[in-house]
């Protein structure tokens, strides 16, 4: 693509030096409005060439911008998923540590009636042994 380009470039610029004196010489012969024609035509290509580039630029900047956009609206679909889950594992975060006080504290009442049933059975046997020792005499009385 450079080639093509320098190319013109350099015809452009011999025929801008040379253009009014070679028109005056070749007015003549009729060479002069074939340069012209020529200089004329090498432009119109090179626009052409110019405006494809310039249109395919476009279109790839088109592209490049769809897929940003895409990517960002993934970006933040997968943001508020996070987000989510965030607040997810905060709410499970509170029930584990509100069910690890709930442990403890069934745990501590837990020890606590089991100490005051063993008391309460503790006095039961002592008055059960009262009763027997009660009865025994009794017996013994009565023979």
């Amino acid at each position: 693509m450079w080639i093509p380009r320098r190319l013109f470039l350099a015809l452009l610029l011999v025929a801008l030096a040379a253009g009014p004196a070679a028109a005056r010489d070749a007015a003549v012969e009729g060479v002069a409005p074939a340069a012209e024609e020529f200089a004329a035509d090498a432009r119109a290509k090179e626009a052409a060439v110019l405006a494809a580039e310039v249109g395919q630029l476009r279109a790839k900047i088109s592209a490049l911008e769809s897929r940003i956009a895409e990517q960002i609206l993934e970006l933040k679909i997968k943001d508020d998923a996070i987000e989510t889950l965030n607040k997810i594992t905060e709410v499970e975060s509170q029930k584990i540590a509100t069910l690890q006080s709930e442990i403890t504290s069934v745990k501590a009442k837990g020890s606590l009636a089991a100490e005051e049933q063993a008391s309460k059975a503790n006095a039961r046997a002592i008055e059960l042994e009262k009763q027997i020792n009660k009865l025994k005499k009794d017996i013994k009385t009565k023979k």
